[in-house]
This record gives C-alpha cells, structure tokens and sequence, in this order.
C-alpha cells in the first residue's frame, strides 16, 4: 500500500521574517507534525518539489530535512524520501519554545 504524500503547498515561508529560511521550513513542518496534519508515516515532499514551491535552493530544504531527522521529526527511508516519523517518542517543548 502507498503512503500517503504531504503535498508541498502546505508549507511556507515569510519573505518578511529575519529569521532564517532553514528555520522557517523546519517550524512549519513541525507545527505540520504537531497539529496532525502531517501523519507518521506520510511520505514528506520531495526536497526538490518543495524547494521549487518555496522559491529556495533544494540544499535549504534538504538542510532543514536533515535536522529534522536527527531532532526525531522525520525519517529517511531509502529510494523513498523522508516521512514523517512516530512523534509519540518525541518530548514536547513548552508552550513558547520554537522547535
């Protein structure tokens, strides 16, 4: 069975804010994550897609793709991509501390 793929439109960015892009991307993926609109399991888009959508270098996404593994929000799996993992096991910040 396929899994389910995030389309890349729920994602983006503010041209506005300071801070940085790599951060922006990997705040509104968590907040995907968090809010459950991203499910364990969904298949990420592609850093490629994503990054043509956000108007940013697929090496920005892909950044920000990887400190998310490493913090415990996404996966890689191989030829696949990167979905999102089981955020159960993931302790929660307090309420106003950006991921």
């Amino acid at each position: 069975m396929a899994k389910p793929r995030i389309a890349a439109d729920v994602f983006f960015l503010d041209r506005e804010s300071k801070r940085p892009l790599q951060t922006q991307i990997r705040e509104t993926v968590v907040a995907s994550i968090l809010s459950k609109q991203a499910l364990p399991g969904s298949l990420m888009p592609s850093s490629r897609k994503l990054a043509e959508h956000l108007g940013v270098a697929r090496m920005t996404v892909t950044l920000a793709f990887q400190d998310l593994v490493d913090q415990g929000y996404l996966e890689t799996q191989s030829r696949s991509g990167y979905l999102v993992a089981d955020t159960d096991a993931i302790p929660r910040l307090p309420a106003g501390d950006a991921a």
